[in-house]
């Protein structure tokens, strides 16, 4: 089962967004008259002022898809991730790319955008704002769309410290902030694919973070609980550890049977969290009293 399944509808918020922008301009070009500047100042950061003009110039270099418009973007990303607007739209665009057209494109727009640096960008943008619900839902669509069934994109999302950033925004925002549970439990379910994102989310903490997300959003939307229980499928299936972590955790097989009764006419709520109690009732439910 692939997460990319459950977000189709942000491929087609794309379409939207490569509509913007019709004409590429370079980020280190001079925005209107006066003296604006995009060299750094004495700290290293950019003025303001510059922070809109920077989410216009990195959206109209991603429309270009090319290796150069998204080099440019990205270095565009990278220059002003400091900024929470610059981040939080650099993590939209490069879960927007990596998620493009794939009947069309297959993995070529997100291999490339991974090849010039979109992982790490990522990363490093989430954990520039921890503080912020929005960068860091974005940044987890992003590292969704990028690990989604790619080892190798995974592997190096690992690596670049996506789950510890992942883990931790689940664990003190998840129960807060009903986007982060979505799309952070989503980033768990692509990370936990693969055993060794399994086992490094298990040690970090993500079963416990991704039980208390669902139980706090049970009445919202039903894409968290889908998120949810195919990230716990993910994490016992590639680490025996996670079972026994499912196990001790007392609100489990509550939060999961709570999801499916609350969604009981939603059918992916259903197969997916049903499933989930079919494939492991003998193992990590809770003994009877």
């Amino acid at each position: 089962m692939s997460c990319s399944c459950f977000m189709t509808r942000s491929v087609f918020h794309v379409m939207f967004v490569l509509l913007l922008f019709a004409v590429s301009v370079s980020c280190d070009e001079q925005e209107g008259s006066g003296n604006h500047t995009t060299s750094p100042v004495a700290d290293g950061t950019y003025p303001n002022y510059m922070v809109p003009v920077w989410k216009d110039k990195m959206i109209a270099h991603a429309n270009n898809l090319t290796e150069d418009g998204i080099s440019i973007f990205l270095d565009c990303m990278r220059t002003g991730y400091k900024y929470r607007l610059v981040a939080f739209q650099g993590c939209r665009i490069v879960g927007l790319l990596a998620n493009f057209d794939r009947a069309k494109y297959g993995d070529e727009i997100r291999e490339r955008v991974a090849k010039l640096g979109g992982i790490a960008a990522t990363t490093m943008a989430m954990g520039s704002h921890m503080v912020s619900a929005k960068v860091q839902s974005m940044g987890c669509f992003a590292i969704q769309a990028l690990a989604d069934g790619h080892r190798k994109h995974t592997h190096e999302a690992i690596n670049l410290g996506a789950v510890d950033v992942v883990t931790w925004v689940l664990k003190h925002h998840g129960s807060l902030d009903a986007e982060i549970a979505e799309y952070c439990s989503a980033a768990v379910a692509s990370l936990a694919y693969d055993p060794l994102g399994a086992s490094r989310l298990g040690q970090a903490g993500a079963v416990d973070a991704i039980i208390a997300s669902m139980k706090a959003h049970l009445s919202k939307k039903p894409e968290i609980q889908i998120y949810s229980c195919a990230a716990l499928q993910r994490l016992m299936g590639g680490d025996q550890r996670n079972l026994e972590r499912v196990k001790q955790n007392k609100h489990a097989i509550f939060a999961i049977v709570d999801a499916i009764k609350t969604f009981n006419s939603h059918p992916t709520v259903v197969s997916i969290c049903g499933g989930l109690i079919q494939s492991n009732s003998n193992t990590y439910l809770p003994p009877k009293a």
